[in-house]
This record gives structure tokens, sequence and C-alpha cells, in this order.
């Protein structure tokens, strides 16, 4: 009221403390599961109050080594600007190129970090997370051997632990009539273990922003290996997801899907 303006200095970290109950559950939520590192790819282009509240949760909840944003050829003045000034992540042009050049180029980074010890995790931007989601997506992936791939619990389906699935989501939200849950891997928010990428799988150069997650389930199952949904890393998909599609330009879904065809023949017999 007397016209002095109050500030924030983000630079300066401090504490609150209080008197809380530690437990083993807080213990384990909050230690590293890994030696790994945990390295989060968000492709973006423009949806800057999607991005903003993203990477806002993200810092608020923490759970991640790195944050690297690979910037799709935003237009909007508001994105161009709030992707130069904020400073959670690091910011990659990436215009012109499909997810999976994106989603390829964030793993060669992590790579190149961390010297190949780096869990990736991939997310959509249109995305709500709940607290600690990151640190029980990561747990998760790091509880059983052969599990090299998980997604967050995209529809609240109960339980804890990671459930193993077949497939990917494919739009199928909560449970059936008979309550089953029957979707799959979330190709808008899931993460790989090093343990996967250092055995040298990338997503398909051939495929620009469509069936990336589908390649990846047969891939892990072809190796033997599993994947799952994370039931203790709640996220939503904002509306069912779709906001982002709009701002996309690459081949059509057909291409992509003849190019999918190619490499996994035996899916059209």
């Amino acid at each position: 009221d007397a016209g002095f303006p109050v500030h924030v200095n983000a630079d300066v970290k401090i504490g609150h403390s209080k008197t809380v109950v530690f437990g083993e559950a807080d213990y384990r939520l909050h230690r590293r599961p890994s030696s790994s590192a945990v390295t989060v790819v968000i492709p973006v282009k423009d949806n800057v109050e999607m991005t903003r509240d993203l990477c806002g949760q993200l810092l608020a909840f923490g759970g991640y080594t790195d944050v690297l944003i690979f910037d799709n050829g935003s237009e909007t003045d508001e994105m161009r600007e709030w992707l130069a000034a904020q400073r959670v992540a690091t910011v990659f042009d990436a215009k012109g190129a499909g997810i999976h050049e994106m989603w390829n180029a964030g793993i060669a980074e992590a790579i190149s970090r961390h010297r190949g010890l780096a869990d990736v995790v991939l997310l959509n931007n249109d995305l709500r997370i709940d607290p600690g989601f990151l640190q029980h997506l990561v747990l998760g992936l790091r509880s059983q051997p052969g599990l090299m791939a998980c997604s967050g619990n995209y529809d609240g389906r109960p339980g804890s632990g990671v459930i193993p699935v077949r497939g990917i989501c494919a739009g199928r939200y909560g449970p059936d009539p008979d309550g089953v849950y029957r979707g799959g891997l979330a190709g808008f928010a899931f993460a790989l273990r090093s343990e996967w990428i250092a055995s040298g799988y990338r997503f398909p150069d051939s495929l620009t922003w469509y069936f990336g997650d589908n390649d990846l389930c047969l891939a892990v199952e072809k190796a033997g290996g599993w994947y799952g949904v994370a039931v203790d890393a709640g996220c939503e998909h904002i509306g069912g997801g779709g906001q982002t599609s709009g701002t996309l330009v690459g081949p059509t879904y057909e291409v992509d899907q003849a190019a999918f065809l190619e490499i996994w023949p035996q899916i059209s017999s």
C-alpha cells in the first residue's frame, strides 16, 4: 500500500522447519532408486500455459536431475519469451522435427550428460502430475527385473506398485463396464530404464508422429522384457489429450501407419 514492490529472489534456496513424522514410505520415496540420473524430456509447440504449469509442478515436486525442452517451432510471442526466460529447463531448437526425433535427441542428450546412466522420462506438456510423480515413476521403473518402461497412472486405477499391461493407452481411460482397466502404456507420460536405452533402442526414424509407443512396447516384448503402469505415479492427461495435436505439422497418420507395418509386418496379419 505504501508503494514498495515485493520481490522474491529465486536464487536463494531455503527450507521451512516443521515437526513431521518421517517414516519408511517417505524414505523410499525420496531416496535415489538407482545410480542413474533422471532426465525429463518435453517436446512442445506453443501452449505456454500448459508448459509453464507443468514445469512449475516439476520444480515444486522435484525428482529429476535435469529437464530438457525441445521447441518444435513455437510461433506465439508469449511462448518464445517464456522459453527464453524460464530457468527450470534447457531449451533446444527442434523446429520441424517429429516427436520421435525429439525423443531420440533427448535420449542422446541424457546419455551425453550422464555417461549413459540416465533413466529418461518422456512427457507431453498437456499434463498435470501428482506430488511425488517422478519419484514414484522411477521407483516403479527400478522395482523389478526386466521392467524396461512404465507410465504414470493416468486413469486412477487402484492398487500399488507397477501393474503389467499390454499395448498402449489408445484413449482408454478408466474401467470398462466390467470394471477392468484395459488401457496400456501411456505414450504421453512414461519412463525408459537406462539399461533399455543402453541396449541400443531408439524410436524409429521412419515414424514421425505416430506409433512410437507401439514400437516401444513390441520391441520390449520381443527382447523378453515387460512394461507397465506405475500406480502410485498419478497424472492427468488434461481433457483426455488432443490439445497439442493441432499444432503438429507432419505426415498423415496413414503414412506413419504404413511405415510401422513395414517394421512390424506381423501386426497386419
